[in-house]
C-alpha cells in the first residue's frame, strides 16, 4: 500500500504528490504515513475523529503483520492505535497463519491441526508450523524471496532484452505495474525446469506460438505495438524459488526450507506429521504448477511411504483477510496463538514494551 508523504485525503492529489510506501520490506517504519492510511480508512468506515474519547474505536481490532516482526515495530503500532485512535483492544497476527486457519475451517478433512503454511508474499516467503492448532513461531523461518523480488527480476530480463526502459517518463511504476500483469498473465512452474529448457531449445527454429494478448493501459507509450519473446522467462522466473542462484541469491531455496522447518525438533523430524498439510499461500501460491512441483521436489527427499500432500489456499488473495475475519469474530479460538491481544487497559498499566513481548 503506498500514499502521498504530505498529509491530504488519498485521491487525485494525492498521486500528485511523491509516493512512499509505510513498509520496508514487510516491516512497518514510517508510521507518519501509516497514520495517514488510518485516517482515510477511519473516517470512511466510522467517520471517526482522533485524540478524544467521543472519536475513539469501539470495537477491537485485528491486525496483521508479517512473521517475527520486530518488538519496535510491534510497539509503535500498538502505541498508534491506543494513544491516537482510543483502541479498546488490540491484536496482531502474521497473515499466513491465518490464512491456515481459513483454510482449515473450510477444508478440515484436508488441512490437518498438524502443519506448515508457506505464505508466498509481496515481500518475503515464510514458514510457519503449526502444532495441534497452534503456530510455533520458535521454529519459523523467512526466505528473502518474494513476489516483489520476481517482479524486479522480471523488468531487469525484458530490459535488458530489448534495450528499453519500461518506466514512463511521469510514472515511475509504471514499468513495475506493467510487469506484474505480464507476470501474472504468462508466468508458470516447470515440473521438470531443464526438459522444459530443451524443449523451449528444440521448438526455437520452428517459429513462435502466441500465448494470447491483453490489454495494459499501463503501456501505452512505454511498449507500443511490441511482441514480447518470453519463452523462457516465463519458467525462469518462478524457477527463483526453487533455484534462487538464478537471481544471484546465495541462500536455501523453498524445499531445503521446508526440509529445515520440519527438521528442527518436529516429532518424526523429516518425515514429521507437518508434511501431512503442507499448504502453499499468497501470490506466489498462484503460478500454475506450483503445487504439484512443491510436491515433487519434497517428495524426492521423503523416506518411503511418508505421507505428503501439498495444498494450495482457497484464495491466495483472501485467505488471511478470511481468516482474521473468523478471528474477529470468534469462529477461532482467541487461545490459538493465531494473535497476540491486549487490551487498553493492559496497555495503560505495563506499557507496549512489556504486552507484546512474544
Amino acid at each position: 500500500m503506498t500514499v502521498s508523504s504530505e498529509r491530504r485525503p488519498l485521491g487525485t492529489d494525492a498521486a500528485r504528490a511523491p509516493v512512499k510506501s509505510p513498509f520496508e520490506s514487510n516491516v512497518v517504519i514510517n508510521f507518519e504515513v501509516q497514520e495517514t492510511i488510518f485516517d482515510f480508512v477511519l473516517s470512511r468506515v466510522q467517520g471517526l475523529g482522533k485524540g478524544n474519547e467521543a472519536g475513539a474505536l469501539e470495537h477491537e481490532v485485528v491486525l496483521t503483520e508479517c512473521v517475527l516482526n520486530p518488538q519496535a515495530s510491534r510497539q509503535a503500532m500498538a502505541e498508534l492505535m491506543f494513544e491516537t485512535y482510543g483502541c479498546p483492544g488490540l491484536h496482531l497476527g502474521p497473515d499466513a497463519t491465518f490464512a491456515y486457519a481459513h483454510n482449515r475451517l473450510v477444508d478440515g478433512g484436508n488441512v490437518k491441526s498438524h502443519g506448515l503454511v508457506v505464505g508466498m508474499g509481496h515481500s518475503a516467503t515464510n514458514f510457519v508450523p503449526i502444532v495441534d492448532d497452534v503456530p510455533d513461531f520458535d521454529r519459523a523461518l523467512r526466505m528473502n524471496l518474494s513476489g516483489m523480488g520476481m517482479t524486479t527480476q522480471l523488468q531487469r530480463c525484458l530490459e535488458v532484452k530489448y534495450g528499453k526502459s519500461l518506466n514512463g517518463k511521469d510514472h515511475p511504476l509504471s514499468g513495475f505495474n506493467l510487469v506484474e500483469k505480464i507476470k501474472a498473465q504468462i508466468c508458470l512452474v516447470a515440473l521438470d525446469y531443464r526438459e522444459e529448457l530443451k524443449k523451449i531449445g528444440r521448438s526455437l527454429g520452428k517459429g513462435t506460438e502466441a500465448l494470447g494478448s491483453f490489454e495494459c493501459p499501463d503501456a501505452t507509450g512505454v511498449l507500443p505495438a511490441l511482441d514480447l519473446n518470453t519463452a523462457v522467462e516465463r519458467i525462469q522466473i518462478p524457477e527463483i524459488y526453487f533455484q534462487p542462484s538464478i537471481a544471484g541469491i546465495d541462500q536455501m531455496n523453498i524445499t531445503d526450507t521446508v526440509e529445515a522447518v520440519c527438521s528442527n525438533g518436529m516429532r518424526g523430524g523429516w518425515s514429521s506429521e507437518l508434511l501431512e498439510s503442507v499448504l502453499i499461500t499468497g501470490g506466489g501460491s498462484k503460478f500454475k504448477g506450483m503445487a504439484p512441483r512443491l510436491q515433487r521436489e519434497l517428495k524426492s527427499r521423503c523416506k518411503v511411504g511418508t505421507t505428503l500432500n501439498v495444498l494450495t489456499g482457497k484464495d491466495a488473495s483472501l485467505d488471511a483477510w478470511r481468516g482474521a475475519a473468523a478471528y474477529s469474530s470468534g469462529l477461532l479460538s482467541k487461545g490459538g496463538g493465531y494473535a497476540t491481544f491486549v487490551d487498553k487497559k493492559g496497555y495503560e498499566e505495563m506499557g507496549a514494551n512489556r504486552v507484546f513481548l512474544y
